[in-house]
């Protein structure tokens, strides 16, 4: 799908309305050393709000 930039204000009802669509939905959560860890909770709060299945995304380790 296509990639989209909401707001925290706008993730909920977006998810809420994927969700009705496709309940078998996750999410798929990646951030990179530049995003603060608060933020980061902040997304995790809202799928554990919500009771959605989440996924975090991570890469191999460099060498």
């Amino acid at each position: 799908d296509k990639e989209q930039t909401l707001t925290l204000e706008e993730l909920t009802p977006f998810l809420q309305s994927c969700a009705a669509k496709e309940p078998e939905m996750y999410i798929a959560l990646y951030a990179d050393e530049t995003v603060p860890y608060r933020e980061i909770v902040k997304v995790l709060n809202i799928a554990n709000e919500n009771k959605f299945k989440m996924v975090l995304a991570t890469r191999p380790p460099e060498n």
